[in-house]
């Protein structure tokens, strides 16, 4: 489990976490959000190209789940962070 995302995990928590990653050089600010009844919690992400101060570059990279949801923050993260990786490296 990626320890930043935990608290997604327990109930009457929070709804969303940010983190700050790096790839290739490249700062994003990524959210993982939680949604539904207890008992039918899907997750979803968004992430966002940002500068030193976290604020969001004006050409950069923007980028969202979409219509897929996921069982666990984790697995959102990880999608988050492949779809991140393939957009960067094409020219």
């Amino acid at each position: 489990m990626i320890a930043s995302l935990r608290p997604l995990r327990e109930p009457n928590a929070i709804s969303a976490i940010s983190v700050q990653a790096f790839w290739c050089r490249r700062r994003f600010e990524l959210t993982v959000r939680r949604r539904g009844p207890r008992d039918h919690t899907i997750y979803t992400w968004s992430v966002v190209e940002v500068d030193a101060e976290g604020n969001p570059l004006e050409q950069g990279l923007m980028a969202d789940s979409a219509s897929r949801t996921f069982n666990s923050p984790e697995d959102a993260y990880w999608d988050a962070s492949e779809t991140v990786q393939v957009a960067i490296s094409q020219p």
